[in-house]
């Protein structure tokens, strides 16, 4: 995922990760992957089986600095948090599955229930992705 996320030139300001070990080993490769330095990486319990409430604080706090996060956490948060950002229904998200979501505006990210535009969904079996 990281090597797609580097043709695209997709590279973090931020890599706010859960500290679990699944989840640092994947915040570890994506920042390798992506040129991101491995000691910035960010690393949060309230990440580990923590509520919305509780992600999407982690989200306002992170996108007030910062406009490219990467958020490596855990279902079934991370996918009912996608759905909730961007008011549409995506599937279960895949072990390593990648949801990017645009804040386009001139507030930029808002913690409101489908104000961000999904971009894409990938994960790692995606045929439909060059890569």
């Amino acid at each position: 995922m990281a090597a797609r996320f580097a043709r695209l030139l997709l590279v973090p300001d931020l890599i706010l990760s859960s500290p679990a070990k699944r989840a640092k080993k994947t915040a570890l490769y994506m920042a390798k992957g992506t040129g991101y330095p491995v000691a910035s990486i960010s690393f949060d319990e309230g990440l580990y089986l923590g509520s919305m409430a509780c992600h999407l604080r982690l989200l306002q706090k992170g996108f007030a600095k910062d406009d490219t996060l990467f958020l490596v956490g855990h279902n079934y948060t991370i996918t009912e948090l996608a759905r909730y950002l961007c008011g549409v229904q995506i599937g279960d998200m895949p072990t390593c599955g990648v949801v990017a979501v645009e804040y386009a505006g001139q507030g930029g990210f808002s913690a409101e229930h489908g104000c961000g535009k999904l971009l894409f969904v990938d994960f790692p079996k995606n045929t439909s992705v060059a890569g």
